[in-house]
């Protein structure tokens, strides 16, 4: 069983979940080792290979588009046993919370670059529905969208996914996030990320993509090479309560940078996260949601691990405009 730890000396929580070491690797490196559909345990025919659906979209349908599953393997679980903490030096926690699988597509593909703009637009509003479904738990108070693409991003499955954590705290990088923002708003009045937004919109040095309702660019302070961040050009705190209407704004966006990624880099392993205010929070005049998209590019060695600090090799002037060089005939 799951518990969440906590280091006495940063106050930083770690889960510790023996049971994902049982999890299968279907993946590996080589990119020849690729699963056939027929075993694909997230084809339309094997739903028994997984646990029965939360919620399959459309819903009341006898033929799904998008799938939500609880994860086979799950990090933290919704019936966690408190484990008690001996002392305040190894406070504890139980591991409780919800882990979900998306099931992006009824097809066999394998990235959301293969996906028609429609069924990303479909994907998008699942991943909405769905958080705001969550926020109905009392219990949780954060839930963490995020997209591990490759073997090298973290990916066991081949099949075109992503997952849903729902914590019952804020993480730590999350609580920074607000913690900077507000100091932003406190001293200017204004949302950091409205104004990252609009200031990237009129410079274009960082610009990738933009359409009337979101915005693409390489952050001013990339950690990584090729780092980009979306994120909608009015002001919003939670994902989930983006009016529908913006789904194929968001799709479109997504779907643009990915294929400019796709191209420009070989078709990347990448980690995606959707950085959305807590549970219930309301609308947060200093906070705006975005998503973080990452190409596994580069390792973190001695001196990230010692530091907490980035080396990143590529300006993101330079990765911006290497990507915006980029035709694409999807988006």
């Amino acid at each position: 069983m799951s518990e969440y730890r906590r280091d006495p000396v940063t106050d930083r929580w770690v889960i510790i979940a023996p049971d994902r070491a049982q999890r299968p690797r279907e993946m590996t490196f080589d990119d020849e080792d690729r699963l056939e559909s027929e075993y694909c345990p997230f084809c339309p025919g094997h739903e028994s290979a997984t646990p029965p659906s939360i919620v399959d979209f459309p819903k009341d349908s006898d033929h799904w588009d998008v799938r939500i599953v609880p994860n086979k393997y799950p990090a933290v679980r919704s019936d966690a046993d408190d484990p008690g903490s001996p002392s305040p030096l190894f406070e504890r926690r139980a591991g409780l919370g919800t882990h979900e699988v998306v099931v992006e597509s009824p097809r066999h593909v394998v990235s959301l670059t293969d996906l028609e703009a429609d069924q990303l637009e479909r994907v998008v509003g699942s991943w909405r529905s769905r958080l705001a479904e969550l926020a109905e738990d009392t219990r949780l108070e954060y839930a963490l969208l995020f997209k591990n693409q490759g073997a090298r991003a973290g990916a066991t499955v081949e099949h075109a996914h992503s997952q849903l954590m729902a914590l019952p705290m804020v993480p730590t990088f999350l609580e920074a996030e607000l913690q900077g923002s507000r100091r932003y708003f406190d001293r200017h009045e204004r949302c950091v990320f409205c104004d990252l937004a609009e200031h990237n919109l009129d410079s274009g040095d960082r610009l990738v993509y933009a359409n009337d309702a979101v915005v693409a660019f390489a952050p001013f302070a990339s950690r990584f090479p090729f780092e980009l961040w979306v994120t909608p050009r009015g002001h919003a705190a939670e994902f989930q309560a983006t009016g529908s209407t913006t789904n194929a704004a968001i799709a479109d966006a997504l779907g643009a940078v990915l294929d400019r990624l796709h191209q420009a880099l070989d078709d990347p392993p990448y980690n995606m996260a959707v950085h959305t205010a807590p549970l219930r929070a309301g609308p947060l005049e200093h906070f705006h949601w975005h998503i973080e998209i990452i190409p596994a590019l580069s390792n973190q060695a001695g001196f990230e691990w010692g530091s907490g600090w980035h080396i990143n090799s590529t300006p993101p002037e330079s990765a911006a405009a290497h990507l915006r060089k980029i035709a694409t005939d999807t988006y």
